[in-house]
């Protein structure tokens, strides 16, 4: 059995495991079994490349200058109806020598919503949930699309409001700097549609530049100078803040020490999860490069687990796993929904999940921050599949967009960080020292319940060369450090 439109299943294997090949985090029979590949993993799955923009783009820019901006929307957009044929893989090699990692799935032929799965010849779990008839998918307009079509109605504002000031007061004729009162008032607005400051501040810019720019061009040479100017602007939003999608990967999570794809080693597994199996969806963009290191890309990922085992919990998403900062946050499934929907998703999934029920889609709409490119839910929710497809985009849009996301309070966590640091030294010590409490605070203020790597994954230790004994005392970091979990005392009550 194939599933199509996906890399995988395969057995789970730790993300920052993968990327920064972590040997002690994973569990080594997983790897010397061969059952995963860390270089392999770290090349086709969790790291992929993605195709960057051609010369052509930008020779387009600098013909169509703010016409870019709806160009570069219908184009995109007109990806989405792409058949998944025609979506062909940018490594096909890669592709060939990850089929060998691949779990066979064998579908019960009485009932479709189950399956058995088998690596390498042997059965790694008898029953389980059918990832074809409960899938994942994710809605990627608010990352992809959100600053374009902002940056379209910024355009449309300036176009219809600007050339209307001098007939609404005299005012304005006297003085035309006055028109640039109308930046803050796009961008009050601009922040109430998208609640994103970055979005808000950033979206008018390239038509408040484009229109300085032509104002000031007075011949020939000043035009195309003027056109150069926005052309490089369009290059600097698309490089710096649109990200590329990738291809999803499914991965079987088998929560038993004594299984052969068991993936970790002691200490660094989720300990809270409480589900035999779970069948862990991985979403992974690109952004091309970072605002604060623009010589580097920087990949982020969205996990959607989902109860595999069966019983009354089957198909439900239990946990939705981002990432901050080198750090792992676990947000469960009711922090990211409302009451009323997650009766709604409840009764299609129960509809789902009788025999013979029509296949279900959980959409997980999710936002990227400008600055940090840091995965943000904007919400959850469930719909039937009809020939593949997932219906209802739209509304799922307009239901995210007036959701207000919900964020704990700092200060809620204050003494329970001193207490950590006290003990175990700073957080965030990898970070440059005038960004660390910021950092600190953005990833405190986000709703998560667990967190893995909090000292972060990339943190390397130093050790003083003129301390022999420093060497001796280095201790064993644990991935998933139960001291180190300052949000379960304020969630206990809710989870239980």
């Amino acid at each position: 059995m194939k599933l199509e439109g996906l890399s995988g299943p395969f057995p789970f294997c730790d993300y920052w495991a993968t990327v920064l090949r972590l040997r002690g985090v994973a569990s080594e029979r997983l790897v010397s079994g061969g059952h995963v590949s860390f270089d392999l993993f770290r090349k086709g799955l969790d790291r992929p490349r993605t195709r960057m923009p051609k010369l052509r783009y930008y020779i387009l820019a600098f013909m169509l200058g703010p016409g870019m901006i709806p160009y570069k929307l219908v184009f995109t957009l007109a990806l989405l109806f792409k058949p998944k044929s025609e979506k062909k893989s940018l490594f096909p090699k890669v592709d060939r020598k990850l089929a060998d990692y691949t779990l066979q799935l064998d579908a019960d032929p009485t009932d479709s919503r189950w399956v058995g799965v088998s690596s390498k010849g042997r059965t790694v779990a008898p029953k389980i949930l059918n990832p074809a008839h409960v899938s994942v998918a994710t809605g990627l307009f608010f990352p992809m699309y959100k600053v374009l079509v902002a940056a379209l109605l910024a355009i449309l504002v300036i176009m219809v409001a600007i050339p209307q000031l001098p007939e609404i007061h005299p005012v304005f004729v006297r003085y035309p700097a006055l028109s640039l009162l109308l930046y803050p008032l796009l961008l009050l607005g601009l922040y109430g549609v998208f609640r994103d400051i970055w979005t808000a501040c950033l979206a008018p810019l390239p038509a408040l530049g484009a229109r300085w720019l032509f104002s000031v061009s007075g011949g020939i040479p000043e035009f195309f100078l003027a056109m150069a100017g926005v052309a490089l602007l369009f290059y600097l939003v698309e490089w710096f803040f649109i990200p590329r999608s990738t291809l999803p990967s499914l991965f079987l999570y088998v929560n038993d020490p004594s299984s052969e794809i068991y993936p970790y080693g002691e200490g660094h597994e989720p300990y809270w999860l409480k589900g035999s199996h779970y069948w862990v969806w991985r979403f992974v963009v690109l952004a091309p490069a970072e605002i604060m290191k623009f010589w580097e890309k920087d990949w982020e990922r969205v996990e959607v687990w989902v109860r595999a085992d069966p019983g009354e919990k089957a198909g439900q998403i239990e946990w939705i796993v981002t990432d901050c900062h080198y750090r792992e946050l676990w947000f469960r499934y009711d922090c990211e929904t409302t009451k009323r929907g997650r009766q709604r998703n409840a009764a299609l999934l129960h509809e789902s999940m009788i025999p013979d029920g029509p296949p279900f889609s959980w959409v997980v709409e999710y936002d990227m921050d400008f600055l940090w490119h840091t995965p943000d839910v904007r919400g959850v929710f469930a719909a039937r599949r009809s020939n593949g497809k997932v219906p209802g985009g739209l509304m799922r849009i307009i239901k995210a967009l007036g959701r207000r996301p919900r964020r704990d309070r700092f200060r809620d966590y204050r003494e329970q960080i001193e207490d950590l640091e006290a003990d175990g030294g700073e957080l965030f010590e990898e970070a440059p020292e005038h960004f660390r409490q910021l950092m600190l605070r953005k990833l405190v203020r986000l709703p998560w319940t667990y967190w893995r790597y909090p000292k972060g994954a990339v943190t390397s230790l130093k050790v003083p060369v003129y301390d022999p004994a420093a060497v001796l005392s280095l201790g064993y970091a644990r991935a998933s450090d139960e001291r180190c979990q300052i949000k379960v005392s304020k969630t206990k009550g809710e989870q239980d």
